[in-house]
């Protein structure tokens, strides 16, 4: 494992391999192929991966790595234009693809670089909305029982006082805005007296 520039000079001395090199087989990987592999690790170091390799094969194919903590992902670009793509997570395969296309290649390397936050975040989103409805419902299961008990004591209240000055004379009942009182229709203002 190396950095972009030791990777790419590796790459590039594969072009010095001599053919019959692995046990009389394998030989240089063409110039086309060396160059599209560079540029892929050229991007790849764009988006912030550090740390890479190179490696040929007796069938002049080329393996590039990716590297990131026990992560890895592993590209082999074929002699033939071929692309075979495996991906480990803590040393467990998690993933193989054969004939890759060039923009899943990309967005392959774009993904194992920034994992998408979604599944990450999706259960604490769910939990928090869950507690929120749960917060909510409580809060207008109280507010609405606190209305049912505040109309039962207005109607209490309001029956006493009616009851209490049921024999109290025209003349001890004054018009003030200090006491509203409503009686179901419409809100009367009275001032209570002794007489």
């Amino acid at each position: 494992m190396s950095n972009l520039t030791d990777t790419i000079r590796k790459l590039h001395s594969f072009r010095k391999l001599e053919v019959g090199w692995r046990f009389g087989y394998g030989g240089p990987p063409s110039d086309d192929l060396i160059s599209r592999v560079e540029r892929y690790l050229q991007k790849a170091a764009a988006w912030g991966i550090e740390v890479s390799d190179v490696f040929t094969g007796s069938d002049r194919e080329i393996l590039v790595g990716f590297y990131r903590g026990n992560d890895d992902i592993e590209i082999t670009f074929e002699a033939d234009g071929r692309v075979t793509l495996a991906e480990d997570k803590n040393g467990n395969q998690v993933d193989f693809v054969e004939n890759i296309s060039e923009a899943d290649i990309y967005r392959r390397i774009w993904t194992f670089q920034f994992p998408p936050p979604v599944a990450i975040y999706a259960q604490s989103i769910r939990e928090t909305s869950m507690r929120r409805t749960a917060d909510l419902t409580a809060l207008h299961l109280s507010l609405r029982a606190m209305a049912v008990e505040s109309q039962s004591s207005t109607a209490t209240a309001q029956s006493r006082l009616v009851e209490r000055y049921a024999n109290t004379s025209a003349d001890s009942i004054q018009p003030s805005p200090s006491y509203p009182v409503s009686f179901g229709v419409s809100p009367i203002t009275l001032c209570l007296t002794d007489a």
